[in-house]
């Protein structure tokens, strides 16, 4: 990122300034934008690499392994990873509240399951009722 010598070697007052702004440029941009980068980099591969396992949506503390298996579905493997809180206490709580809305889906899909039920019946008798 040279600016380009004046073959002759006679530079003028142009020639001076676009130097000094090259010059200032580089230094700023080694002074002020590096340091930044190679900051938010370090610092976010260290974090990400200190926490690469999951983290607890209640209280934020590092989940624990349980248990994992693996599944072939069609032609590649599945690894599943159960976790669970390092908190005993806050664990629960999560359960308590996943059961919760575990029952909460389990109503829903029987309720969608009616209506389609319903709707397939009404349509058999819309058909029967225009055949006879």
């Amino acid at each position: 990122m040279n600016v380009p010598i004046n073959t002759k070697g006679d530079y003028t007052t142009q020639d001076r300034e676009i130097q000094k702004l090259w010059e200032y440029q580089r230094t700023y941009l080694k002074r002020a934008f590096w340091p930044k980068v190679w900051y938010n980099y370090v610092l976010k591969s260290k974090t990400v690499a200190s926490n690469s396992g999951s983290v607890c949506t209640r209280c934020g503390k590092p989940r624990i392994v349980v248990d994992t298996y693996e599944e072939k579905v069609e032609t590649s493997t599945v690894t599943y990873t159960i976790t669970a809180c390092s908190d005993p206490e806050c664990q629960k709580l999560v359960e308590k509240v996943l059961g919760e809305e575990k029952r909460k889906r389990g109503v829903i899909k029987e309720e969608q399951e009616k209506r389609e039920l319903l709707r397939k019946q009404s349509i058999a008798d819309k058909k029967r009722a225009l055949t006879a």
